[in-house]
């Protein structure tokens, strides 16, 4: 009797206890060692697919937009695809990659294609990438505070913390002299790893919240399934904006590549 009152006093000790914060657990990790494990995590996203539910609101010289609806995203090195449909019907067509980005706009009587428009969201790949946490922080001088970390480069300055046990992303914010961006990663999810036990596929982000300051952008995503094998997705053909001009036919295109 005597034993499981102990046992029962400890389990309520244990219950009560504070458990503490993922920026508190995390502040024994170096620089050195959170580049590793975000550079672990994500060295097998070269190439991904996935789908799930988007929801847009933005707006620009025309006014306030939004859409919502499902979407296929695609992912090859650093290019980015996103097709956003609603009820088979497509809506929107996002791509960028490190030079150009493009968007084909549905939502209206007329398809309009706009190329390299300023201050969109989807206009920097590479930042787009580490803000969805498919890619770890760039390089350059790091330090860590309470699990919170900071990188300065010359582009601006990245914050972000991490989950300890996952090492997903929690929070990342980009601050620069030109816009701000801030996602939110509010749940996780597993990316699928063919011929290779569950157990040890790699988690990422499943329910993300961005905000940017690029036309007062804010993105809801919420992906259902992500995979790196992508031996059936049309990976030569989503990336092509020549392709993806000639099968869409945009009533009007404004902008040009670089």
């Amino acid at each position: 009797m005597i034993r499981l009152l102990f046992c029962c006093s400890i389990l309520a000790i244990s219950a009560c206890a504070p458990r503490g914060d993922p920026k508190s657990r995390q502040q024994k990790f170096t620089p050195a060692e959170i580049h590793e494990q975000q550079t672990e995590r994500t060295k097998q996203f070269n190439t991904l697919v996935g789908r799930g539910i988007i929801e847009f609101h933005w707006s620009d010289e025309d006014g306030k937009h939004r859409a919502q609806g499902d979407f296929d995203f695609w992912k090859f090195e650093n290019e980015i695809s996103l097709r956003v449909s609603k009820g088979g019907e497509p809506l929107m067509w996002i791509g960028c990659d490190e030079t150009n980005h493009w968007m084909f706009d549905m939502l209206g009587d007329e398809t309009i294609l706009t190329i390299n428009q300023e201050d969109i969201i989807f206009s920097d790949a590479l930042d787009m990438l580490v803000l969805l946490g498919l890619a770890p922080l760039p390089s350059g001088t790091t330090s860590i505070d309470q699990g919170v970390v900071t990188v300065q480069t010359n582009k601006g300055v990245w914050v972000a913390t991490f989950d300890p046990s996952t090492n997903r992303p929690l929070e990342i914010e980009i601050q620069s002299d030109t816009y701000r961006a801030l996602a939110l990663h509010r749940s996780g999810i597993k990316v699928e790893l063919p011929q290779k036990n569950r157990l040890v596929w790699p988690v990422t982000g499943k329910l993300i919240d961005i905000e940017s300051t690029k036309s007062n952008a804010r993105v809801k995503i919420e992906f259902a399934w992500l995979s790196i094998d992508t031996s059936d997705q049309p990976m030569n053909r989503v990336f092509d904006l020549d392709f993806l001009r000639r099968a869409i036919k945009p009533t009007v295109v404004k902008g040009t590549l670089q």
